[in-house]
């Protein structure tokens, strides 16, 4: 049997060996959840940073497609716009063309000149077909004007004689045929004003891109 005071001894050593180990289990609890915690923490910022990496990538995609949609809408409605200016420039270029067919010296010396310069004479013994729209035999004064042209191209071109075909269109212009040449020449709104538009078209053009579009 152990004296009353190595039992107290014991009991003090027990104690002090149970404290120790506690608190040096305590520690390892301490540290095992701080380091527990450290590691969650540099995984939730790594995630964190991950995810506004992504999402900054997200924005930028999505930026740059809505600003190459915007320019693709952009161009597509200037080239709507310039086909459209390009339809009303040739319509009103048609329509100042048959008006000015319509005039009897500008048609006489229209015609009479494309003729000299096919002919390279200026007497010839071709005959010719004058094809005129039907629409002038119903006005007098286009009639007339179609008349005083066969007479001059017959008077100062044609020794053949000319002879005034009417044909079913409409329209300001004549077509001339020297049949036996086999040569037509077209001079009708429609033909003059392709004519026209094929020189003035890439003008129209250039200065549609520097004043409607600017820096294109």
């Amino acid at each position: 049997m152990l004296p009353s005071s190595g039992v107290q001894e014991l009991v003090q050593r027990l104690r002090d060996e149970g404290v120790a180990a506690g608190r040096r289990e305590a520690e390892q609890i301490v540290a095992t959840a701080r380091a527990e915690a450290a590691r969650i923490l540099a995984d939730a910022r790594r995630e964190a940073e991950e995810l506004t990496r992504a999402t900054g990538a997200t924005i930028e995609t999505e930026r740059q497609a809505a600003r190459a949609a915007l320019e693709l809408a952009w161009r597509d409605a200037m080239l709507q716009l310039r086909e459209q200016l390009e339809v009303a420039f040739a319509r009103r270029l048609q329509s100042l063309i048959a008006s000015g067919l319509r005039d009897p010296e500008v048609l006489i010396g229209l015609v009479v000149d494309a003729l000299r310069h096919v002919l390279e004479a200026d007497r010839s013994p071709d005959r010719a077909q004058l094809l005129v729209p039907e629409s002038p035999a119903q006005d007098p004064a286009a009639a007339a004007a179609l008349d005083t042209l066969a007479a001059t191209l017959a008077r100062d071109l044609l020794q053949g004689g000319v002879e005034l075909v009417h044909e079913q269109r409409s329209g300001a212009g004549v077509r001339v045929r020297l049949t036996e040449r086999g040569i037509e020449l077209a001079l009708t709104e429609e033909t003059l004003a392709s004519l026209l538009l094929e020189r003035l078209l890439p003008r129209f053009r250039a200065l549609f891109e520097a004043r409607v579009v600017p820096g294109a």
